[in-house]
């Protein structure tokens, strides 16, 4: 039988990654397995494992793994190869390895994983240049992208998660409710957490063209994905402005101190 010809796979399924949160009895306390979305990020020279702050520990919810397991493509044409990287959440003496924002209702944090990476490793870190600017002019239902792993549902043969379709439904740049979120309406399962929200460039008014050039082959991250907005069950889902995960890596303090 003759083998089907390689494809060049959209980038922006290689910035994202399946999350096994795990625990074996070594964390502060046990815990059950959860799964969850995470993506790569890159900072001076760093590269980076970005989720949710709920997927690592969630101390209302007597929740604490100690370690979690993703993957990595090993091979540009070949999706099929991956390797698994188990990550441990605490050093030896018990002090977390992930970064936080200093502002703790912040749902977001970031693990460096440069020194568990090879030269075989392919994936797409999204940069800094690449997170929306604030500035920058998005308009009520425009439309995002949300790439992750709902429910643990994948291209499970060629390890590719898969994208949902969302749209902007509230104010861009403006904090709702006084956190420094946005609202986005979409369809999405647990499992999903962590996931990255993209905007293609081309549907971001008010770029400069070296704006629109930086982003025009994966998109802009808008924000991160941290679940349903409430209980109400509205498909209304909270998205941390991208902006936060630079005040994470460079440790900025927050806006009022």
């Amino acid at each position: 039988m003759e083998s089907r010809p390689k494809v060049t796979v959209d980038r922006l399924l290689s910035s994202v990654t399946l999350l096994q949160i795990m625990s074996t009895g070594h964390g502060p306390k046990a815990s059950k397995l959860v799964s969850a979305t995470g993506f790569f990020f890159e900072h001076n020279s760093r590269k980076f494992l970005v989720t949710n702050l709920h997927a690592v520990i969630s101390e209302s919810e007597d929740y604490y793994p100690d370690h979690l397991v993703f993957q990595l493509h090993t091979s540009k044409p070949d999706v099929r190869m991956v390797r698994k990287v188990s990550l441990e959440l605490y050093d030896a003496i018990g002090e977390p390895k992930w970064l936080q924002h200093c502002n703790a209702s912040v749902d977001l944090a970031a693990i460096d994983i440069t020194d568990v990476l090879t030269d075989n490793d392919y994936f797409l870190a999204w940069t800094p240049d690449q997170l929306l600017p604030i500035n920058a002019k998005l308009n009520l239902g425009t439309e995002v992208l949300i790439v992750g792993y709902p429910m643990e549902f994948y291209d499970t043969t060629n390890n590719l998660p898969i994208v949902r379709r969302g749209t902007l439904a509230s104010a861009w740049g403006v904090d709702f409710r006084d956190h420094p979120v946005c609202l986005v309406e979409a369809n999405l399962q647990e499992g999903s957490s962590g996931s990255p929200v993209i905007v293609r460039p081309s549907n971001v008014l008010g770029l400069s063209i070296e704006h629109l050039e930086k982003g025009i082959y994966q998109g802009y991250v808008v924000g991160v994905n941290s679940g349903e907005y409430s209980a109400l069950s509205l498909g209304l889902y909270k998205i941390w402005y991208g902006n936060l995960i630079l005040d994470i890596l460079s440790n900025k303090p927050p806006a009022d101190t």
